[in-house]
């Protein structure tokens, strides 16, 4: 049996203000709370890219934006998978 474990990070941005309120997620498998961590590692990930491209995107869209495609990472590879060439 998995061990259980009570998140209690409040994510806070620049200006002081809090994003996702973790305090207030049920308790969880400590594997689901990783997985959870590895999600928000991901959607991190992608907007670094995102930024790095140029793309101008209000910063609540573009969290928004990486949330939604690291929480549907295995749709999003699947639909991403035959690309094989880096457009310049």
């Amino acid at each position: 049996m998995g061990s259980v474990v009570r998140l209690a990070r409040i994510d806070v941005d620049a200006a002081g203000g809090t994003g996702f309120d973790r305090l207030n997620m049920p308790t969880m498998l400590k594997k689901d709370a990783d997985a959870y961590d590895r999600m928000l590692d991901a959607a991190d990930r992608l907007a670094t890219l995102i930024e790095s491209g140029g793309i101008e995107i209000d910063e609540a869209d573009l969290e928004e934006l990486t949330i939604f495609l690291a929480e549907h990472g295995m749709v999003v590879g699947r639909i991403l998978r035959n690309l094989k060439y880096v457009w310049p």
